[in-house]
């Protein structure tokens, strides 16, 4: 079978997938922000938000896009410390733990978040990594790229997300950490896999995620056909 190129989209086009955007979020299909799709399962956002030492150092995650956070994201320094923790919003939120560290569970693309899961906390700083005065590096999260963290919300029904993060800790004693995306399954108790961003079932909730959404959905579309 040939391959095909991934050629530009002419203008035309572009502009009746952005209308068809819109209609599918009227329709309450993949929308955020007015409420959970009516079809869709995984719901799904692009980001690139960067955390760093010297720089932006907190970040409220909305990852249902109702208006209020359920967890943050925060780099903290002191004493030649620093730390990157995740914390819950509420008792109404919880992230996913190791059951021997306690730490927050880095996850790789694949993993199940789900019920089976440690969930223990519930309004409290989860500590990701942290780099010592000495400069020891301690924590699941210290220099990766592209790991999740699980998440769980139980304030209407209990929902599985993920958050996905690449963290770098730099020679000269700093620290970044870059959000890159993060879903969540509407339907309660079911489990979600890391990395699912919902491109089978939720291709309407995908393209409703407005330009960014619409042209990964539309290249990996392109890519297959």
């Amino acid at each position: 079978m040939p391959i095909r190129s991934v050629k530009p989209l002419n203008t035309k086009l572009e502009r009746n997938l952005a209308n068809y955007a819109l209609a599918a979020g009227a329709t309450g299909v993949g929308l955020l922000g007015l409420g959970r799709p009516a079809q869709a399962e995984v719901v799904y956002t692009p980001a690139h938000v960067r955390l760093e030492t010297g720089g932006l150092h907190h970040y409220a995650l909305d990852i249902n896009h109702d208006g209020f956070p359920e967890f943050f994201l925060d780099i903290a320094s002191h004493s030649n410390n620093i730390w990157l923790y995740a914390t819950e919003a509420n008792y109404g939120y919880r992230i996913q733990r190791d059951s021997l560290s306690l730490y927050p569970v880095a996850r790789k693309t694949g993993g199940r978040i789900g019920p089976d899961k440690l969930f223990d906390g519930g309004n409290r700083d989860e500590l990701m990594a942290v780099e010592t005065s000495q400069g020891g590096l301690f924590g699941p999260w210290v220099n990766i790229k592209s790991r999740y963290l699980g998440l769980q919300m139980t304030t209407d029904g209990t929902r599985y997300g993920w958050a996905r993060l690449n963290v770098q800790f730099g020679k000269d004693h700093t620290m970044h950490a870059t959000l890159t995306g993060y879903a969540y399954e509407t339907i309660p108790n079911r489990p979600i896999v890391a990395g699912d961003e919902g491109t089978g079932t939720n291709g309407l909730g995908h393209l409703a995620l407005g330009a960014a959404g619409r042209k990964q959905h539309l290249q990996r579309f392109l890519a297959r056909h």
